[in-house]
């Protein structure tokens, strides 16, 4: 009896042991998933803040870039508004002339024919563009777009 009684003890001890080896092999796989995924997470984390950088720099140059070709346009603008003010003074500076009047024919003369195959070119004006703010009047430009 106390044979099998050692017999079944070591049996149990044995069980006990192949179950713990069996734990501490779970607890190993499970810390080296934790470690793997820590390390997962910090790449990543890695990565979001790389690519927020690249993002941040890209944004930064467009801004530069957007305030460079403001500039432009105000000072497009600004020569612009100088050049038609200079023609305005132009204008005003010239004596008034009055429109040449047309010689009129005479009623007995015969119209001429009429030609439909020809088209005449638009009549471009070639008349000195005067503004209709006076010299020295503030120039007040519309509001920039929210992309600008």
């Amino acid at each position: 009896r106390l044979q099998a009684e050692q017999r079944r003890l070591a049996l149990e001890e044995e069980k006990q042991r192949r179950e713990d080896q069996a734990r501490l092999e779970a607890y190993y796989a499970q810390r080296d998933e934790l470690l793997l995924r820590r390390r997962e997470l910090k790449v990543h984390a890695e990565m979001r803040l790389l690519a927020a950088e690249v993002q941040r720099q890209k944004m930064e140059a467009e801004r530069a870039a957007n305030t460079e070709i403001n500039k432009d346009e105000v000072r497009k603008r600004l020569r612009e508004i100088r050049v038609h003010r200079q023609i305005g003074k132009m204008a005003a500076a010239l004596p008034e002339v009055s429109p040449p009047v047309p010689k009129t024919k005479p009623e007995t003369a015969a119209p001429p024919p009429r030609q439909t195959a020809k088209r005449k070119a638009p009549v471009q004006s070639t008349d000195a563009v005067i503004l209709d703010q006076p010299i020295g009047a503030p120039i007040v430009f519309p509001p920039a777009s929210p992309s600008q």
